[in-house]
């Protein structure tokens, strides 16, 4: 909502968001496609290295904050990519 304020900021956030350029995190969060598959990159080496994490060790992964972190991973879990068991996320099985 605040980056697309106006008309033409929405039209520009859809295009991004039709085309591949950005990804719906959540409904408030949008990310850069860059910047979302760095992430997506990170947390699959991570827990493939782990096995499993907190939200607050990949946050700290990241060097985000929870406002990021909890939709980027609430999002993963719905496609599959990591499964949340209690406090703790592990790969999926489409990772």
């Amino acid at each position: 909502k605040q980056l697309a304020g106006d008309v033409v900021a929405q039209q520009a956030l859809r295009f991004l968001l039709e085309t591949g350029g950005a990804v719906a995190v959540g409904e408030e969060l949008v990310l850069g496609a860059e910047a979302y598959n760095a992430a997506l990159a990170e947390i699959v080496t991570s827990l493939k290295k782990r096995g499993s994490a907190t939200v607050s060790d990949l946050r700290q992964l990241l060097g985000t904050t929870r406002r990021v972190i909890l939709p980027l991973l609430e999002k993963l879990d719905r496609e599959g990519i990591t499964v949340r068991n209690g406090d703790l996320r592990s790969l999926g099985k489409r990772a």
